[in-house]
């Protein structure tokens, strides 16, 4: 699967979203227009991640753990499906993204190379947990970090496009703020419960498990801290629609 995700993402990139920024974007300079495809691919990868994910049930895991201590067979080959795509989609994005764009920010370099590091450690721990639910349901839901970014892409699509509108930039602000915040107590709340898998039920009695719960809570200061720098930057956007906006009103009305 790996191989086949990772061509589809690079023809997508490559020739699909570079294809659509030529030809919706061309006003930009070529080091924007990078960003934009980019941001296309990656409002692609994660949406198809949070969407495998859902149809897999890891929502109703989320919240009912106990439904999966022993998982039909269904619900196995689901989750393992859907792992592995969240794997392959979230390190082919990236690693493209960081291959195409050479003018990444630097907190930015720091979110995917963390989540790179903790999609590939969780992967191994889960498989030497055998897919125990309470690993698996922390991975998740520290994964929504990355799967729950649509409405940024979607943000600097519409601006590229000057698509003034303030109080949707407002409202993506505090959406993100907010989501960040729940996803963090969704994130603790999950990494705690998953002690009895990495301490208790360690069947494998593997560094791998018990690294990854230590690594957990770093990961969530590093996400988080890359992630402010964003808040920072969607209220910057929103401030700067809100003032362009009423420029281009004050014209309209000296015009009439």
């Amino acid at each position: 699967m790996f191989g086949v995700v990772l061509v589809g993402i690079f023809v997508l990139r490559k020739y699909v979203f570079d294809g659509l920024t030529r030809s919706f974007f061309s006003h930009l300079p070529k080091s924007k227009q990078v960003k934009v495809a980019n941001y296309m691919l990656e409002m692609f990868g994660t949406t198809v991640v949070l969407a495998v994910c859902s149809w897999a049930g890891f929502w109703d895991m989320l919240f009912n753990p106990s439904k999966y201590t022993i998982p039909d067979p269904q619900q196995s080959n689901r989750m393992m499906a859907s792992l592995e795509m969240l794997y392959v989609l979230f390190l082919s994005t990236y690693l493209m993204e960081l291959a195409f764009d050479d003018a990444v920010r630097l907190g930015l370099v720091l979110h995917h190379w963390t989540t790179i590091v903790l999609a590939t450690w969780g992967m191994a721990a889960i498989y030497l947990a055998q897919y125990n639910n309470l690993t698996v349901r922390a991975f998740f839901a520290i994964s929504l970090y990355m799967s729950t970014e649509q409405n940024v892409f979607v943000e600097m699509l519409l601006y590229h496009r000057k698509v003034y509108i303030p109080c949707l930039y407002y409202a993506s602000a505090w959406y993100y703020v907010l989501s960040r915040a729940a996803i963090m107590v969704l994130s603790m709340w999950t990494w705690w419960d998953m002690r009895h898998a990495a301490w208790t039920d360690n069947v494998q009695n593997s560094w791998v498990c018990y690294g990854l719960w230590l690594f957990i809570p770093f990961a969530n200061v590093i996400l988080n801290f890359t992630q402010y720098t964003t808040v920072q930057s969607l209220f910057g956007i929103a401030a700067r629609v809100a003032k362009r906006r009423g420029e281009v009103d004050a014209a309209n009305t000296f015009t009439v």
